[in-house]
């Protein structure tokens, strides 16, 4: 069962924190830690094919399971439809089509260029 995975929006990025902060906004490195924090946590339960990648299959799997709460189906939901950004974050020498998203590539998210993609959405 595929989803649709549409494009990010602010929107989507505020389902993160529950109000807005106090200058009525939010930090783009802040919500990239968040997801990167949740994944790097979770990574081996989510690689449910233990190849060291986190496939679009395992994500949307991840996201139709009912043992996630909200706010972690946010983060999924984030990785999902970021994953080919993300997964350019490092190379891992997985091809021209990476496998998915890997740890060192969970550590790349932080790197101000990809930082830089993120926020302009």
């Amino acid at each position: 069962m595929s989803q649709s995975v549409a494009s990010p929006t602010l929107e989507d990025a505020r389902e993160f924190w529950p109000e807005p902060s106090v200058c009525d906004g939010f930090e783009v490195s802040e919500l990239l830690d968040e997801v990167r924090c949740f994944a790097l946590v979770t990574f081996d339960s989510l690689d449910l094919d233990g190849n060291g990648f986190i496939s679009k299959k395992e994500l949307e799997l991840a996201l139709a399971s009912n043992h996630l709460k909200q706010r972690e189906k946010n983060y999924v939901r984030f990785l999902l439809r970021n994953i080919h950004t993300i997964s350019r974050a490092h190379d891992d020498n997985d091809g021209i089509n990476p496998c998915g998203i890997s740890r060192k590539d969970l550590l790349g998210i932080s790197r101000p260029d990809v930082t830089s993609y993120f926020d302009r959405m």
